[in-house]
């Protein structure tokens, strides 16, 4: 292939029509260190306007985004990081797409010449990428690794610092790795700058995404948080397979699932200081499983004070607790999680033994307890259930306000960082734990 020509000829080229204004689709095999070429020489593009703009938020002229920038260019909005976590991915065998996306730009003075015989196609027009930007710069960097290894990073980690890599170990992968034996599949299309921006739009708009809960059961050993989710459905009682949703965000009204795979997913992130600690704990297999069977047993402790917990219940019990009480919200799972983790935490660093200490077992205790509180709508003290919905302590913590034309209308259920924080603070008060410095959401009156 001419490389460095005036314009690009690709080989081997299949060519499917569209109707109306698309016209003809090709698609072609292009190597990766042909790839490298068409990118260090600027012949493949990235736009602006059609693409995802700048990298930096500031105040630019309209004009500005007309203009088509390399792929290589600092001001493209291409995350150079996740380029280099893609390469990883590839050269491990844990990248399956890497098909990539042009448009040779329709214009009345340049055209596409199709040889049906030859299956060559000529491209004399500008060629821009209306998707797969990383694709292509990760495609451009392996090779650049391959051409100069003192340009490949000192370390590179991927799904969720759970695999990391160095750079002796990354020349090792490299040296498999032979970029004009290599290749992708490139569909190119001939529309509009205009149409191009539509094509932007269809395949980051119009294709649907999962839910989190179907991602993540598709692909339950992709990180840190999904792999510690998975040993809990596997290894502990409560939170078996059979009483967690792993197909929709949400509980239905006669489901009796617990909670959701995307809920626990969730909560294990917020319950650690980020995923490093999480995958450092993985590699040690023996707190790692101490962990998992700390964890079963909180929740059988848990399940003790509320019985809807228990393995097998019917969705009826739950719903009902659900109705009165926070102990099954979805919310409450967040700071749940996070004092199982930080009492585990205390006995770990302490290298104290959790089964021969009844302080975490009497916290839970007090969760399920009473406590007397000022009402302050009435101004009255009133005893109810820590986790009751109607105990007063809950408003400006997960419960915000909603305001009307009078005044406060009513108290409705928050899930935020701050408010399952908030959460977290409060179960550890009523737990009679060493209090937090985070204290109740504030709300502006």
């Amino acid at each position: 292939m001419p490389l460095l020509s005036s314009n690009i000829t690709l080989n081997d080229v299949r060519r499917v029509h569209r109707p109306q204004s698309i016209g003809h689709v090709y698609r072609a095999e292009l190597s990766f260190e042909e790839l490298f070429h068409l990118i260090h020489y600027n012949r493949v593009q990235y736009s602006p306007r059609y693409q995802r703009g700048f990298s930096k938020r500031e105040d630019r002229h309209d004009l500005e985004f007309d203009q088509l920038l390399s792929i290589t260019d600092d001001r493209a909005q291409i995350d150079p990081r996740r380029s280099e976590e893609m390469a990883m991915k590839f050269l491990t065998g844990r990248l399956y797409s890497v098909n990539i996306v042009w448009n040779a730009r329709r214009d009345d003075d340049a055209d596409l010449r199709y040889d049906p015989e030859r299956h060559t196609l000529d491209i004399d027009t500008a060629i821009v990428v209306p998707d797969t930007a990383h694709r292509h710069l990760f495609g451009y960097k392996l090779v650049l690794w391959k051409k100069d290894p003192e340009r490949v990073p000192a370390r590179i980690s991927i799904f969720e610092g759970s695999m990391e890599f160095g750079r002796e170990e990354i020349w090792d992968l490299l040296d498999d790795f032979e970029p004009a034996d290599t290749y992708l599949f490139c569909d190119v299309y001939n529309v509009t700058a205009e149409q191009e921006g539509e094509l932007y739009d269809e395949f980051n708009s119009e294709a649907k995404k999962p839910s989190s809960a179907t991602a993540i059961a598709q692909y339950e050993d992709k990180t840190p948080a999904r792999r510690l989710m998975r040993a809990l459905m596997e290894r502990t009682s409560v939170l078996g397979r059979d009483e967690i949703e792993t197909r929709f965000n949400t509980i239905a009204a006669k489901s009796r699932k617990l909670t959701t795979n995307a809920t626990i997913v969730a909560a294990i992130k917020g319950m650690v200081r980020g995923p490093r600690d999480l995958a450092a704990l993985e590699a040690d297999t023996e707190r790692w499983n101490d962990l998992i069977e700390f964890f079963d047993q909180f929740f059988l402790e848990w399940a003790g004070h509320f019985p809807e917990f228990e393995p097998g219940t019917d969705y009826g019990p739950r719903q009902t607790l659900r109705t009165e009480s926070f102990a099954l919200s979805n919310i409450i799972m967040h700071p749940l999680f996070k004092l199982a983790y930080d009492l585990w935490s205390d006995y770990d660093r302490n290298d104290e033994d959790w089964r021969l200490d009844p302080t975490w077992k009497d916290a839970l205790a007090r969760l399920s307890g009473k406590v007397t509180v000022t009402d302050p709508e009435t101004d009255k003290q009133v005893t109810v259930k820590v986790m009751d919905r109607d105990n007063p302590e809950w408003r400006e913590r997960i419960l915000v306000p909603r305001y009307g034309p009078e005044g406060i209308e009513k108290w409705e259920l928050s899930s935020t960082r701050q408010t399952r924080a908030a959460a977290y603070a409060y179960l550890r008060d009523a737990a009679g734990l060493e209090p937090l410095t985070v204290g109740r959401t504030r709300i502006a009156v």
